[in-house]
């Protein structure tokens, strides 16, 4: 993961980020797992992201939307590949 980031559009949130290969290997999928927290820092959640295809060196771009309003952050929980 090079990076992600909490955004809001229209009122609407969603997690943006960054997934990028730094090995030499072709990954079949990418799955980033993140738990949700509400304004008092209580889970209220989680979302994964998932990436196909994945080769050397590449980089995808994400924005996934997340579907519980009362979720104000993300943190990442687990980062996995799969070849």
């Amino acid at each position: 993961m090079a990076d992600f980031k909490w955004h809001l559009e229209g009122g609407a949130p969603f997690i943006v980020g960054v997934l990028k290969n730094y090995s030499e290997e072709h990954f079949r999928m990418i799955q980033a797992d993140f738990e949700l927290f509400d304004k008092a820092g209580q889970r209220v959640g989680a979302v994964s992201v998932q990436v196909y295809g994945l080769g050397p060196e590449e980089t995808w771009h994400f924005r996934e939307p997340v579907g519980n309003h009362q979720a104000v952050r993300a943190r990442l929980v687990k980062l996995q590949s799969f070849h």
